[in-house]
């Protein structure tokens, strides 16, 4: 019977059994709710009926949708649908994570609940995203061979069906979920447990397979800002990071976005060397006196993310190239000009005092 009832009929009755859920407590009305036969319009529907951001009583009412919308993954519908109910969940995620909505609501920053409520948006939104992936990311092959025999040769390039027009706000997105992770707390409330922490950088690679061009140039900002420093920091800059670093959160997004980072930055007129330029000329040959220890820890997580390329042989050439990387912004560094103070006794003296800054960093090796 529900599905021939009348859209107003519908969304009416499934606001009711929400609100007898959430606001009454009856579970009857929850097992009655989870019993219909609902798709993505039916969820957007709900979802533009509560604001998470605003009452304790509207996140427990997006828990439910949320668990109910898990429920019936199978069954959403067609992709634009499934499309525009991420966009709806992406909406309420922003406007719980918001710092400007959290400090109008509550003076004590990011609660329980609210965290709880985001990690299960995030784990809707992944598994939308996951089980959808061929929906939401058709692949287009284009062949630029010009001969069908011999010589010719044919490249074959995926590119995502959303990913025409790099679309800005699936690029809104992945910065949402950057900040998730610590990488714009003054904008974004980071979350709280690693589980969510987890999900949200899944979820972005999933997003970054689904639409490369639009996502990819987020992706080094967001380890730049993991790693406390800014994308734009000079080289040469030998500060220590700007804010204390959690480096379990660093090496975690390591291992999810370099190799999603070095897959697709092509199509975003991105390289293997715009990574090693922002993380060695950036942060690791700057800090390689003020933070040894540190220095070196996240060296290894880079190399231990570079070992996770597709081929054997991309992560032995990407890894030999971060070692080049290295050795040559050393010794760059090493060979700078003296400054106009220094006499030629002191210059002589600089060259049999080899302390640790003229000495080339061989452990990338």
């Amino acid at each position: 019977v529900f599905p021939k009832l009348s859209r107003k009929s519908r969304n009416d009755v499934v606001s009711a059994l929400l609100a007898l859920r959430t606001r009454g407590n009856d579970e009857l009305a929850g097992s009655a709710l989870h019993g219909l036969p609902l798709k993505s319009p039916d969820f957007i529907q709900l979802l533009e009926g509560v604001d998470a951001s605003k009452s304790e009583m509207d996140q427990a009412a997006i828990v439910f949708i949320t668990d109910c919308v898990r429920g019936k993954l199978e069954v959403l519908g067609g992709s634009t649908d499934i499309s525009k109910l991420s966009s709806k969940l992406f909406d309420q995620l922003l406007s719980l994570s918001s710092v400007e909505n959290s400090s109008a609501t509550s003076e004590g920053g990011d609660s329980g609940g609210r965290d709880y409520t985001r990690v299960s948006i995030l784990q809707t939104l992944f598994t939308i995203h996951s089980h959808y992936k061929s929906q939401l990311s058709k692949p287009l092959a284009i062949n630029d061979g010009r001969s069908k025999h011999g010589s010719a040769v044919k490249r074959k390039r995926t590119r995502s069906h959303s990913d025409a027009g790099s679309d800005p706000k699936m690029a809104s997105q992945a910065n949402l979920l950057v900040g998730l992770v610590g990488g714009n707390t003054s904008v974004i409330h980071p979350l709280n447990s690693g589980r969510g922490r987890a999900l949200s950088l899944s979820l972005l690679t999933c997003l970054c397979e689904e639409s490369p061009s639009a996502v990819v140039t987020s992706l080094l900002p967001a380890l730049m800002s993991l790693a406390g420093a800014s994308p734009t920091t000079s080289h040469g800059d030998t500060k220590t990071p700007e804010r204390k670093v959690d480096m379990k959160s660093l090496a975690d997004a390591l291992v999810a976005i370099v190799p999603a980072y070095c897959t697709h930055a092509p199509l975003a007129n991105l390289s293997l060397f715009s990574l090693l330029e922002s993380f060695v000329g950036k942060i690791i040959v700057p800090n390689c006196e003020t933070n040894e220890k540190w220095r070196a820890t996240l060296l290894d997580h880079l190399v231990d993310s570079l070992k996770l390329l597709p081929t054997k042989n991309s992560s032995s050439d990407a890894i030999a190239s971060l070692a080049a990387c290295v050795m040559a912004l050393q010794a760059f560094n090493i060979q700078k000009p003296k400054t106009a103070t220094h006499d030629a006794d002191s210059d002589m003296s600089d060259t049999t005092d080899h302390n640790s800054e003229t000495r080339l960093d061989v452990r990338v090796l």
